[in-house]
């Protein structure tokens, strides 16, 4: 099955080389050694956007019973998250993903996002229906912060993409039995330390990759693709 299964052409095509808020936090992954900035997951990740910029192609992993899953529920969490809320907004999910370009690396494709632009969010349908009850355990921000870190760097790159003043993770499982721990909704805000760390590693991993990309041509000219959906092609400058 091709791993553009359950993603638009064209969306996958806007990411090409770009640092993505659902895999930000691969980048914050430490070395163990002294005097170096990142670990093994965020050099292998830092190197997978050297493999997209140089052979045009993004590969995606995707669990596919997670993300059929995923796709079969998110609506119905959006619906009940803003009943829960009582707003609504503008929908990005997998039926329309819609990316944003954040600087000539970065970017996110969010799920939700208000109509007045002020907040934004994420849904998360776990496949396993004991990763939604430990999501249901989180008390806060915080917590969030440090037992789902993965999406407290989502929320905080979306954050920040889109100026959002807040965001608000949402886990939904539809099977439980009691209606009331099908929805847990966390709602985060602007952390000052991730963004100051985020912008760091940011730099020295571009940085990185223009250094490298010279060493091989001194001649090359780092600039990431974008999708031209009126001829359907990648145009590299």
């Amino acid at each position: 099955m091709s791993e553009h299964y359950f993603q638009s052409l064209e969306w996958l095509q806007k990411r090409l080389g770009r640092f993505t808020a659902s895999e930000i936090h691969k980048l914050f992954v430490g070395s163990k050694k002294k005097g170096e900035l990142f670990g093994d997951t965020a050099n292998t990740y830092i190197c997978s956007k050297v493999a997209e910029i140089l052979t045009q192609e993004v590969k995606e992993e995707v669990d596919f019973k997670q993300a059929e899953w995923g796709k079969a529920n998110e609506i119905d969490a959006m619906l009940a998250f803003e009943a829960a809320k009582g707003i609504n907004g503008n929908y990005y999910g997998v039926g329309d993903p819609k990316f944003f370009p954040h600087g000539e690396w970065a970017g996110g494709s969010p799920d939700w996002e208000s109509k007045d632009l002020i907040h934004g969010a994420d849904f998360k349908c776990p496949y396993n229906s004991s990763e939604h009850f430990k999501n249901m355990l989180l008390k806060s921000a915080d917590e969030l912060k440090d037992k789902r870190w993965e999406y407290y760097c989502q929320g905080q790159m979306n954050m920040l993409i889109r100026g959002w003043k807040l965001f608000h993770f949402v886990s939904y499982d539809p099977r439980y039995i009691d209606p009331r721990f099908r929805l847990k909704i966390i709602t985060v805000y602007p952390d000052q330390q991730w963004i100051e760390e985020y912008n760091e590693r940011l730099k020295a991993a571009v940085t990185w990759i223009e250094e490298k990309l010279c060493s091989l041509d001194p001649s090359f000219s780092v600039i990431t693709a974008s999708h031209d959906a009126d001829v359907n092609a990648t145009i590299v400058q």
